[in-house]
């Protein structure tokens, strides 16, 4: 994925973020949730130095300046997988997020951990 191919799907302020935090990585994909798809945005999946990071960036067409990053490959392959399996991830006291193995029953846990791992493998591997 190439950045002129991001720049087209983007508004002012993607362009802004993705020239001035996103200039040196490398493009692995794009990926829409359902909370993108309501926000009118998108998730960029991204690598620079050796680390796999998720960023939001606006679809084209708004105004909206939701540009930000979403923290690390684990961090969205987690959020992702609690959207698709419809499993809610709470918080730990440090405020990273908790593995729902703790609070769910296995078959749940499972489902989660599929979707979650398919993530990972897709942009991991």
């Amino acid at each position: 994925m190439q950045l002129q191919e991001i720049m087209e799907m983007t508004n002012e302020y993607g362009k802004k973020f993705l020239s001035s935090y996103l200039k040196n990585a490398d493009f692995l994909g794009i990926e829409k949730t359902e909370s993108n798809i309501s926000r009118k945005e998108f998730t960029l999946i991204t690598k620079e130095r050796g680390k796999i990071y998720a960023a939001i960036l606006p679809d084209k067409g708004t105004n909206d300046d939701g540009s930000c990053f979403f923290g690390d490959l684990n961090h969205f392959a987690m959020c992702y997988a609690e959207g698709k399996s419809g499993i809610r991830l709470h918080l730990q006291n440090s405020g990273k997020l908790m593995w729902p193995v703790w609070y769910t029953e296995k078959e749940d846990f499972l489902r989660w951990k599929k979707i979650y791992d398919e993530m990972m493998q897709k942009y991991a591997a």
